[in-house]
């Protein structure tokens, strides 16, 4: 008769070492931003070991330290090496070693093809690895922090805060179409002609339909798991445009996305509750966003879209978001209050 399967005596992480975690998650992230300003700038050359690296892996290094030495001590007391890894991390702890084996592939991919710039660096394979290895990491504080009921800020930072660096994970590596890194709607931003015109608003219009979608699929995901305190939502727009301008050289981007999470909560505090009022909050998300953002392009840049396409994006952004709320609350499914 087969022996019992014996039950986990593992030990859920405390709310000090998901808080350093997840801060440690944000720092990884602008880590691996200032790394691709540098690739995004022409500050690299031909060898893997630049000041750039330095900062991305010893951010990386900072990550693996915390969560290791945790393991390690937990195992140093008794556990067995399963209890070790506190709840909620073990994918954590396999992001560091893919990490780690990414990194050391990425040295010899350099050695031998020289270093990426733009487009080519994003579509990498060892940069792929990287950044799967990169989201593996950041899971630990948000799978810790969903798994038990939260209420406010104190409990639910982590997991917003692990929210934030994904975004801004998904953000980097999508950069040639995110609408923060490349401006679409400027005339002349791909070049000209009739060809390259119509390219460049299809790619454009692309890449605003994928940023309202991770946007809002990230804010439902925690709104649905009640990690979603006042103030997440906005924090969450102005925190990822800021990791987005950081690739390309408009910074003053930053200040409409700020007025629009702002705007975003203000308006999320007069939504009803049940199914009406959580698909305006999808639809509204993403799309005040991005109209401050499309109204505040022809501040400083000439607008080269037709104004039906430029009109057009932001209530399309909201019916995206509108979409992703399906995916994350099926029609039938229980919805929250107000």
């Amino acid at each position: 008769m087969a022996a019992p399967a014996r039950a986990s005596q593992r030990v859920p992480a405390s709310e000090r070492f998901s808080d350093r975690v997840a801060v440690l998650g944000v720092v990884f992230a602008v880590g691996i931003h200032i790394d691709g300003w540098a690739h995004n700038h022409g500050r690299v050359d031909d060898s893997f070991f630049t000041p750039w690296h330095a900062v991305l892996y010893g951010t990386y290094a900072l990550v693996a330290y915390v969560v290791l030495r945790r393991v390690l001590d937990t195992r140093a007391a008794g556990a067995a090496w399963r209890d070790a890894v506190p709840e909620g991390y073990a994918l954590t702890v396999i992001g560091i070693g893919v990490f780690f084996a990414g990194g050391f592939a990425d040295m010899l991919w350099h050695t031998v093809f020289g270093v990426e710039e733009n487009l080519e660096a994003l579509v990498s394979p060892t940069h792929l690895v990287l950044a799967t290895g990169a989201v593996m990491m950041a899971t630990g504080p948000f799978l810790a922090g969903t798994r038990q009921p939260v209420a406010g800020w104190r409990q639910s930072a982590p997991a917003v805060l692990t929210a934030l660096a994904f975004l801004s994970f998904v953000g980097f590596m999508t950069q040639y179409m995110n609408p923060l890194s490349q401006l679409w709607p400027v005339a002349g931003w791909w070049g000209r002609g009739e060809v390259i015109d119509e390219l460049s608003q299809a790619v454009g219009v692309a890449g605003f339909i994928w940023h309202a979608a991770t946007l809002s699929a990230v804010v439902l995901v925690l709104r649905r798991l009640g990690s979603l305190p006042t103030g997440a939502a906005g924090a969450l727009i102005t925190g990822s445009a800021a990791f987005a301008v950081t690739q390309g050289d408009d910074y003053w981007l930053v200040i409409p996305a700020a007025i629009g999470g702002l705007l975003v909560e203000l308006a999320m505090r007069r939504l009803p509750g049940g199914r009406f009022g959580l698909r305006m909050m999808a639809f509204l998300v993403p799309a005040i966003p991005v109209t401050l953002h499309m109204a505040a392009l022809p501040l400083v840049h000439e607008i080269g879209w037709p104004v039906a396409l430029w009109a057009g994006v932001p209530p399309m952004a909201g019916m995206v978001g509108v979409i992703a709320s399906l995916a994350v609350y099926p029609p039938g499914a229980p919805t929250p209050e107000a």
